[in-house]
């Protein structure tokens, strides 16, 4: 039986035996399609079908090849992927990850690379006139999806602060889930850290905070902030503890961050705070670059 799908191009393709086939032109009578092996550089495959969305009426040559099995529903999942980016504003990575959950491992060890299906969702949206990126902050508007997750099928509230209604430098969004900010009032031992290389374009960094559970460190709370001053991390923690109330941590791991570390001084008074050693070793190489070693190692009497 013949099926059809859209290829990355929205160009139609021919289904049929797990083989996929490229359309050609109709016959000249225009009563058959003429299709071709979509590896016609090595396959001489053709078939006919009645019309251009028929049955196959007609093998004229047969493949040279055996069939990818796994490859038709492979180009239906890109398809799913499109539609998916054009009738949602998921984030490309969520859209990916919902997409292979989908699908055999076999199957998506046929899908093209990360980044290129990253350029399929942005084409999609494009083509769908999808809302642009934001090239400024006061621009940036989050749709009701972004404010929400599913957890276990039930939707919680996701977004727990947006600055864009107080009169702050940059903007300011703290997400959780309710049973992560409990998990967060529980917990003694607290872990922090920001990242600077994979805050989108319009924040300075992604700051979150972490918690042992079972045996593991997870991350319980993601803010993205404007940037890494001492007021800005004294904004993070107060909003954090007006959203959860009784926010005792005892012990907190973090970076050697100067102004975070008097932010949570000022807010946790009881806090004792001790420093990352990768976060120490990587202090210690930036410092060491600023410093010219050949000078150091002549005072100390000269290494050969």
């Amino acid at each position: 039986m013949a099926n059809y799908v859209n290829s990355i191009r929205g160009r139609p393709k021919l289904v049929y035996d797990n083989h996929l086939f490229t359309y050609v032109k109709m016959t000249k009578d225009e009563l058959h399609a003429i299709w071709v092996c979509e590896k016609r550089d090595v396959c001489t495959g053709r078939v006919w079908t009645q019309g251009k969305e028929g049955e196959v009426v007609k093998v004229v040559r047969g493949h040279n090849h055996a069939a990818q099995a796994g490859r038709p529903e492979a180009v239906r999942t890109i398809n799913g992927i499109k539609e998916r980016a054009v009738a949602t504003h998921e984030a490309p990575q969520q859209i990916l990850a919902t997409a292979v959950a989908e699908i055999h491992a076999n199957v998506a060890a046929l899908l093209p690379r990360k980044d290129s299906l990253k350029r399929v969702i942005r084409s999609a949206r494009n083509a769908g006139d999808a809302p642009a990126i934001p090239r400024d902050v006061q621009d940036l508007i989050l749709p009701q999806e972004y404010k929400e997750i599913a957890v276990n099928g039930i939707i919680q509230q996701f977004l727990f602060y947006d600055s864009e209604a107080e009169l702050l430098p940059g903007r300011m969004l703290i997400f959780s889930t309710p049973e992560n900010l409990l998990l967060l009032s529980r917990s003694r031992e607290w872990f922090a850290d920001g990242t600077f290389s994979t805050a989108p374009s319009l924040f300075q960094q992604i700051y979150t905070l972490h918690v042992v559970q079972y045996n593991s460190v997870i991350p319980v709370v993601y803010a993205l902030l404007p940037n890494k001053t001492r007021a800005t991390y004294v904004k993070f923690l107060r909003e954090l503890k007006r959203i959860q109330v009784g926010l005792q941590p005892s012990e907190l791991m973090m970076d050697f961050e100067q102004a975070a570390i008097q932010a949570f001084e000022l807010e946790f008074p009881q806090l004792r705070i001790t420093g990352c050693f990768f976060h120490l070793t990587q202090s210690i190489w930036r410092a060491r670059a600023r410093v010219d070693m050949n000078k150091i190692m002549n005072l100390l009497g000269g290494f050969e």
